[in-house]
């Protein structure tokens, strides 16, 4: 059963679970190689895009993106990920969440890989705008989300807050992206829960 609503900044426990955790998690998401919605997501890019790698984690998309020749920032809450990425040509790390950005920047790529349902779900559609406005035009966003209604903590105490494609979908769209692309998939979360993901792709109008 869901708790009370967290607050709207980075959710302490989340994040101390990350820092904790750094190491072992990248390495398990390094494992599993560059997935097909990676592929796709990076084939929209222009050539040396300025890419965004929205809740870094371990780095590999940043890496990815990097070797494709795009000039990345990598933002992560958790200084303990972001260390993984000091120095590596082509990537630049950023400590915070997308408030940390200056409001004038803007990319061609944003890549939210499965980062935004950390966000409590009171702050999500604030978060989002702040996104959308940080695309440059006919910039792409990619999303990776978990599905459904629930706000919950995992056996590793980190905030999920799902969310249903057609309420996000309405959302972009609202904020000048569309048309919304939309991919679902079954997967298991590094807790080992079975988990229903979704993966939305939107490009920045005008």
């Amino acid at each position: 059963m869901a708790g009370p609503e967290p607050g709207t900044g980075p959710d302490p426990e989340t994040l101390a679970f990350y820092e904790a955790e750094a190491s072992h998690y990248a390495d398990w998401s390094a494992a599993h190689g560059l997935p097909r919605h990676f592929r796709r997501f990076a084939a929209r890019l222009s050539p040396g895009a300025a890419v965004l790698d929205l809740g870094c984690g371990g780095g590999w998309a940043a890496l990815a993106f990097a070797e494709r020749g795009h000039a990345v920032t990598a933002l992560d809450p958790s200084a303990a990920m972001l260390a993984r990425l000091d120095g590596v040509a082509g990537v630049r790390t950023c400590l915070g969440d997308i408030a940390a950005l200056d409001a004038q920047t803007r990319f061609g790529g944003i890549w939210a890989h499965f980062s935004l349902q950390h966000v409590p779900r009171a702050a999500f559609p604030v978060t989002l705008a702040r996104v959308a406005g940080h695309l440059a035009p006919g910039g792409w966003l990619f999303l990776g989300l978990h599905e459904g209604r629930q706000t919950r903590r995992d056996g590793l105490g980190r905030l999920y807050c799902h969310h249903e494609a057609d309420a996000v979908a309405t959302a972009l769209r609202d904020l000048g992206l569309g048309p919304a692309a939309l991919a679902r998939a079954r997967s298991t979360g590094y807790d080992g829960t079975p988990i229903a993901v979704m993966y939305l792709e939107a490009q920045a109008l005008g």
